[in-house]
């Protein structure tokens, strides 16, 4: 399982901080994973499907199931 950090993300999809937060906010955009005491990263998996799903013209209600059933595939691994 490969993660980014939030600088990756800006550098690799072009996807401003402030869109990525947002859309987690709104159940459009993978939670985040603590990878340290005070760092955080996205699994890339996750952020990869999320970002196919859009380029195929996926709506937001699609987005959100995915999501949701990545998180539910995530727990169950734990």
């Amino acid at each position: 399982m490969q993660i980014k950090r939030q600088q990756r993300i800006d550098a690799d999809y072009g996807i401003p901080k402030s869109t990525q937060y947002y859309w987690e906010k709104h159940g459009l955009w993978p939670k985040r994973v603590n990878i340290g005491p005070r760092a955080v990263g996205w699994i890339v998996d996750e952020i990869d499907a999320v970002m196919n799903a859009r380029a195929n013209g996926a709506d937001d209600a699609a987005i959100r199931k995915l999501i949701g059933d990545m998180t539910e595939a995530r727990q169950a691994q734990v």
